[in-house]
């Protein structure tokens, strides 16, 4: 939920909503976030597939490096 949602929200559901946030162990946040970035990589994965439909993997490896990397950090990652 971004902010645009939270201004939308009455006052009383805004602080309902974030004490429901703060609620969730430590934990369970990493787990969140890791499972919704694995969700996002595989999106972006199947996105490119979807446009290359002949691609091979080491394509597909490389254009996602492209879209999901600044051009410093995959030369230095990399090396092109």
């Amino acid at each position: 939920m971004g902010l645009e949602e939270l201004d939308r929200m009455t006052p009383k559901m805004r602080e309902k909503y974030l004490e429901m946030l703060r609620a969730i162990p430590p934990g369970r946040k990493i787990e969140l976030a890791l499972d919704f970035t694995d969700s996002m990589r595989d999106f972006v994965i199947e996105m490119i597939r979807s446009e290359n439909p002949e691609a091979d993997e080491d394509f597909i490896r490389r254009e996602f490096s492209k879209r999901v990397m600044s051009d410093d950090m995959r030369r230095k990652v990399y090396g092109w």
